[in-house]
Order: structure tokens, then sequence, then C-alpha cells
């Protein structure tokens, strides 16, 4: 048995098996330094479709474990209070209202006291 594909071996002619390959000619560009900025060049071109497709790819893995999370709509803290947002609401609106009457009482007192001041200076000369 040995001997059968030991002689089979040794009939066998390796350079009948061998391909000839020919390959085409190498093709030769030349580049010059204007054309630096354009993404004609094949390996940045190549670079911004890797980059595009690895976004998605994060965006789309994001997705995923929002949606595992049961995360839909908006993702608030776990310590946001609406309570405090609308007591911190109320405070400001009391402090604007307080600002506004001030600022028309002043109008008022200053105005008084310059139609006394009038009456006094007409009234005693």
């Amino acid at each position: 048995m040995a001997s059968s594909s030991f002689s089979f071996c040794s009939l066998r002619n390796p350079h009948l098996f061998r391909l000839k390959v020919q390959l085409p000619p190498a093709q030769i560009r030349s580049q010059n330094f204007s054309d630096e900025g354009n993404s004609s060049n094949g390996v940045d071109a190549n670079l911004s479709v890797l980059r595009y497709r690895m976004e998605k790819l994060r965006m789309k893995e994001r997705l995923k474990a929002c949606d595992k999370l049961g995360n839909i709509g908006w993702n608030y803290k776990h310590g946001y209070d609406d309570v405090r947002k609308k007591n911190a609401m109320f405070l400001l609106s009391i402090e604007l209202a307080s600002i506004v009457g001030s600022t028309i009482g002043l109008v008022f007192v200053g105005g008084s006291f310059c139609i006394f001041l009038v009456a006094l200076i007409f009234n005693h000369g």
C-alpha cells in the first residue's frame, strides 16, 4: 500500500499542475500637491467611510442599550425633583413682583415729595 502511493507520487509531474499567472503591468500614476486637499486619495476616502460606519454602529449600540434599559424619551437624572423646581420658580416670581412693586412705589413717593416741595415753595414764598 505504501509502495503504490509512493509510485503514484513519483509519477506525478509537478510542473504540469503549475498555473502561469500573468499580472497586468503596474499602473503608474503621478500625483501633484494641488490634489492633496481632495478626497481623491483612496486611503482618505476609505477612512472617511470607515469613520461614518463606525459612528452609525455606535449610534445603533446606544439605541440598543437604551431599549434594554427601557428608557424611551427623556433621560432625567434620578435625583430630579419637580417640586423643588416649582418652589424655585415661585420664589423668583415673588422676587420679581417685589422689585416691580418697589419701583412703582418709589416713583409715587418721589413724585409726591416733589409736588410737596413745589407747593411748599409757592405757598411760602
